[in-house]
């Protein structure tokens, strides 16, 4: 190639060059657009459409729920309790349902054991739950717990998570018969719904938080405005020496059309609360 060609097919590729990098200032100038947080795309780290990572808080939309204090003790007849909390931050958000299992764990790490269950959670819930009687063959040193997928349901202000109060929780020692203590509170239903089935979850903790015994229970049938008592017994021993810290939470599924109960010819439903 001589020095003319040469010099003929460097300028050609120069002006190859110049025109595209032309051709892609001018697309770029009138027709790109950079990604933001008001282009209608998820991208850049964005976890949702124009919301979430550099876009900050997705509003409107549930954030994810939280668990915390897993905890496992010794049940009885050989059995173990585990109790957690899952707190639901979501002021307008509750889930009708979401599956969880609860797995038992060895010292290397293996599952002893494992328990299913579903929860509901109400906005802004922090909700302690108990799994009882769990059966393993070997003593677990720890428990876990998985949360599965939420469905969940935008809640009316008219559902709050007050309703059910609990009042005079005691606890006592027992002197004579097969158990060891006992636990008593009364439940007082301040909604204007009589709800068919009540879940009551009790944790008894040291001072320092960790957890002692548990019990999980049911009421059935609470009326709007009645006060009920309820009880539960331990024949295992409780290793304190003074009284425990009582947390006791008293739940219903309002999103469960069957837990509101006939009244007046009526039926009261969640949905009819939106």
């Amino acid at each position: 190639m001589d020095s003319r060609t040469r010099k003929q097919l460097i300028i050609a590729c120069v002006s190859v060059v110049v025109l595209t990098g032309g051709a892609f200032g001018l697309w770029r100038f009138f027709f790109y657009e950079a990604p933001s947080c008001a282009d209608g795309i998820r991208n850049q780290s964005e976890t949702d459409v124009d919301c979430g990572g550099v876009c900050g808080q997705c509003v409107g939309l549930p954030q994810p729920l939280r668990k915390k204090n897993i905890e496992v003790v010794s049940g009885e007849r050989g059995t173990f309790d585990v109790a957690f909390r899952v707190e639901n931050p979501n002021s307008q958000w509750g889930v009708k349902t979401m599956p969880y299992s609860v797995l038992l764990k060895g010292a290397g790490g293996e599952t002893l054991a494992e328990r299913e269950g579903q929860l509901f959670l109400l906005p802004l819930e922090h909700a302690p739950v108990v799994e009882q009687a769990v059966v393993s063959n070997r003593t677990p040193v720890s428990a876990e717990v998985i949360l599965g997928e939420p469905t969940w349901v935008e809640v009316p202000d008219a559902v709050r998570d007050d309703q059910l109060i609990v009042l005079n929780p005691t606890f006592s020692r027992l002197a004579i018969g097969p158990d060891i203590a006992e636990l008593s509170a009364i439940v007082r239903n301040d909604s204007p719904f009589t709800y068919d089935r009540i879940e009551v979850h009790a944790v008894l903790t040291d001072p320092n938080g960790g957890v002692l015994a548990t019990r999980r229970t049911e009421m059935r049938t609470l009326a709007a405005g009645e006060r009920r008592e309820f009880r539960v017994a331990w024949r295992a021993p409780i290793a304190i020496s003074g009284d425990p810290r009582i947390e006791i939470s008293a739940r219903t599924n309002v999103f469960e059309n069957e837990n509101f109960v006939r009244e007046h010819g009526t039926v009261e439903r969640f949905q009819e609360l939106r």
